[in-house]
């Protein structure tokens, strides 16, 4: 109400029944859908979308961008303001990576918070599903930081999974890693109870990757990239490696 008045738009009683119902909302990326023709587009995408959070729909707020119709060029963004981005398209990750990729190319440098949002109860399920959606884009080189938003799992467990994926795409290192083999029948020792008891004496080392192996055909191999090693060479024998020699 207090932004633009367009057929398109919502008013301010609709946007608090998306609140209450938890509902979403994205921000068009088209000019005569956002104020007059004289108005700058990206200032007029921060006035909506301040007045969404004014209302208290921080949690609804997100970009519907229609970029393939959009008359507002991508340059307009200010340079250095930190974005968070969101989509609720069928293909997001293909969706968010198109505006980062558009965010490049036009030379922007701003700090992308990638946001998605997540309805399982199951911390097993939300660390596959996130793991899958930000690996992809973080792999690719997309996205600053990361926001899990799943209210059915609590806040540490959440900021754990997030850790964890940044440390598996190598870019942030936050605590020990670990790498392991499944074990087999050249396995000559119990490689789960060892496991537990290397991680109980090491977690504590944040930054150290260390591998425990379970014979030495594949082992040395498998953990080439570990600080330290811990390999079966036989029975009632194993090798302690400092990087690749033992």
């Amino acid at each position: 109400d207090k932004s633009f008045s367009c057929r398109r738009s919502l008013n301010d009683e609709q946007i608090k029944l998306l609140i209450e119902t938890d509902g979403l909302i994205g921000i068009n990326f088209c000019k005569s859908f956002l104020g007059d023709e004289g108005d700058d587009g990206f200032e007029a995408v921060y006035r909506h979308m301040s007045h969404i959070l004014e209302l208290g729909g921080e949690n609804i707020l997100a970009i519907g961008s229609d970029f393939d119709g959009a008359d507002m060029p991508i340059g307009n963004i200010i340079d250095s303001r930190p974005l968070i981005v969101s989509s609720n398209h069928q293909n997001f990750v293909g969706e968010l990576q198109a505006f980062m990729a558009e965010l490049i190319n036009a030379g922007k440098t701003n700090p992308v918070v990638i946001k998605i949002s997540y309805d399982t109860d199951s911390v097993e399920e939300l660390q596959i599903m996130a793991a899958a959606d930000f690996g992809a884009m973080l792999l690719n080189g997309f996205g600053s930081g990361i926001w899990i938003d799943a209210p059915n799992i609590d806040l540490e467990t959440r900021n754990r999974i997030a850790l964890g994926i940044r440390q598996a795409a190598r870019l942030r290192i936050s605590r020990t890693e670990y790498i392991s083999c499944p074990g087999c029948g050249r396995t000559l020792f119990d490689l789960q109870t060892t496991i537990r008891q290397i991680k109980s004496a090491t977690s504590h080392l944040v930054g150290l990757k260390i591998g425990i192996m379970g014979c030495i055909v594949n082992g040395p191999g498998e953990m080439a990239d570990a600080d330290w090693g811990y390999v079966g060479e036989g029975n009632g024998k194993v090798s302690i490696y400092k990087g690749k020699e033992p």
